[in-house]
């Protein structure tokens, strides 16, 4: 099925194991080659990126062993692609242990199941959401693919010094999209879990269960949040370094033009990172909306009293998506932190480049 996605997607590149109860070694072994093949993939990509424009490849090896006194300087949109070694580097630390590949393992089958239950109504919808999703980020892995090899064309670069390139980006880019996917399909099964609550007070009708039914949400949020906020932070972390590496990338790389694209592939993560922690804002957003719906709803004149306890309880009850604890997620506070993020990072630039 179409949820399961994600899983696959990060089973594939080694974050997680496969469920093979029968073959548990061949599995491990997999994920050993897929996280040796990561690691490869970043010595290559460390190793491609340093490299004059217009050179050849003999005249790259001779000047950086030290032959001639040019200096190696990093290619263009070597520092924007830099930000993805990081992440990648940071996932597989985080989720070496194989604990946290348990538990990581568990909040996605909870979002599974939380999936199935709640997605009665809208089932073929949600199904097609899951694959437009999928598709989505399977093309934007693949446009990123195409534009570092194009920027490498127009850098001229070996066909060797290409396919190197272009597979370590493929490489750690796939690990980036595919926690961005899981952190997708894992907020849009608690923003259906949290809206099938209010589902179920307008046909009931009852205000009897409400606080039971509200409790064994809210513990679900603050399971998924906890086992999920690492690759929110990671993908946080990948965007902060972005944001200032693109821009100094592109001073470097002489403006718009020819220069320029190779700097594709950091405006394409940069907008998927923006829309996945958007997605995990909503979360919060629609347990917002939750109080305002039960107020709303006429239970009738003898039920005031506790219709005035649910939505105090609800509202009261803080829930939504929070980060490390106490942190709470939301599209305002994103697109604040980014704002000013973006304001910091240009008057810096502006000013370095004055002097």
């Amino acid at each position: 099925s179409c949820e399961l996605s994600a899983p696959i997607a990060l089973r594939c590149v080694g974050v997680l194991r496969w469920d093979a109860t029968g073959w548990p070694r061949a599995s491990a072994v997999y994920q050993w080659i897929a996280r040796a093949a990561v690691l490869l993939a970043g010595c290559i990509f460390s190793a491609t990126a340093f490299r004059p424009s217009g050179w050849s490849d003999a005249d790259v090896s001779r000047t950086c062993s030290g032959d001639t006194a040019t200096a190696c300087w990093p290619a263009a949109g070597f520092l924007s692609q830099l930000p993805l070694l990081i992440g990648a580097a940071l996932v597989l630390v985080f989720y070496g242990p194989r604990r946290q590949q348990r538990r990581l393992e568990s909040t996605l089958a909870l979002m599974r199941s939380v999936y199935l239950d709640h997605a009665t109504g809208g089932w073929r919808a949600g199904q097609y959401n899951d694959r437009v999703n999928a598709v989505a980020f399977f093309l934007l892995w693949c446009c990123i693919i195409v534009a570092v090899a194009c920027g490498d064309l127009l850098q001229g670069l070996g066909g060797v010094s290409i396919a190197c390139h272009t597979w370590s980006v493929a490489i750690l880019s796939a690990i980036v999209l595919c926690v961005g996917y899981d952190v997708v399909l894992a907020c849009r099964s608690l923003i259906l879990m949290v809206d099938s609550f209010g589902c179920e007070i307008v046909g009931s009708l009852d205000l009897h269960h409400v606080t039971h039914a509200w409790n064994l949400r809210q513990a679900v949020l603050q399971k998924a949040a906890v086992d999920i906020e690492v690759c929110l932070v990671v993908l946080c972390i990948i965007l902060a370094l972005l944001m200032p590496l693109l821009v100094i990338d592109l001073t470097l790389s002489g403006g718009l033009g020819q220069g320029a694209v190779p700097l594709i592939p950091g405006l394409f993560l940069i907008g998927s990172i923006l829309r996945t922690i958007l997605v995990a804002s909503m979360v919060s957003q629609t347990c917002e909306r939750v109080p305002a719906l039960i107020n709303a709803i006429p239970f009738g004149p003898r039920e005031q009293e506790e219709r005035r306890f649910a939505v105090e309880y609800v509202k009261n009850s803080a829930s939504g998506f929070h980060v490390f604890g106490d942190t709470k997620l939301t599209a305002g506070a994103v697109i604040q932190v980014t704002y000013i993020w973006c304001v910091v990072v240009v008057g810096v630039l502006t000013f370095g480049m004055a002097l």
